[in-house]
């Protein structure tokens, strides 16, 4: 400020009006006038630069809060993409968890389904085998009847049994008696012992 005031006192006698030189004893004031006046201007235009170091640092600190906004933002913009990609990253762990769910329940359907095909195999086998042994049974039970039919002539059994259709009755006789009546399946054999 006073070197301000040493400039404009400088300029004020090196520059000033006309007027303030031509009257003996008016230089003096017109002096003091002129420098009054740079001093208040001084003093005007030191105020002014007050007013614009303020702007100054006001639009400053307007340019910092929207740096400190926009880094914040770019931080908020951030944290929202973390946790959008954390939410993308479990979503993606529970669709892959339901699909080894679901591969594991369709193993098991494929288990059970080739387990019932071999127990229907198993099945139709064991009762295709009943039915041959039912079928079996059915034809020594009619040849033993057919036997049956034939003893009733004896004359006809003495000339018809040699040894060996002897055995065939025997055994016919012996299945014939077993699958009608346990009973009579014992007394036979122990007739025939």
């Amino acid at each position: 400020m006073a070197l301000v005031v040493e400039q404009v006192h400088n300029v004020a006698f090196e520059e000033g009006p006309k007027e303030a030189y031509e009257g003996p004893g008016d230089e003096e004031s017109g002096a003091r006038a002129q420098l009054q006046r740079l001093e208040e201007e001084a003093v005007e235009i030191e105020k002014k630069t007050r007013e614009v170091r303020a702007i100054v640092k006001r639009f400053e600190q307007q340019r910092q809060e929207q740096q400190q906004l926009k880094v914040v933002e770019e931080a908020r913009a951030a944290a929202q993409k973390v946790e959008e990609a954390r939410k993308r990253a479990h979503k993606a762990e529970e669709e892959q968890k339901l699909a080894e769910k679901l591969l594991e329940e369709r193993r098991r359907a494929q288990k059970a389904k080739e387990e019932r095909k071999v127990t229907e195999k198993a099945r139709a086998a064991m009762l295709k085998m009943e039915e041959e042994q039912e079928q079996s049974m059915r034809e020594r039970v009619a040849r033993g009847r057919q036997l049956l039919a034939w003893a009733d002539d004896a004359d006809e059994i003495d000339a018809l049994f040699t040894p060996e259709v002897t055995c065939i009755a025997t055994g016919a006789m012996a299945t014939l008696v077993l699958y009608e009546d346990p009973r009579r399946a014992w007394a036979y054999t122990r007739n025939q012992g």
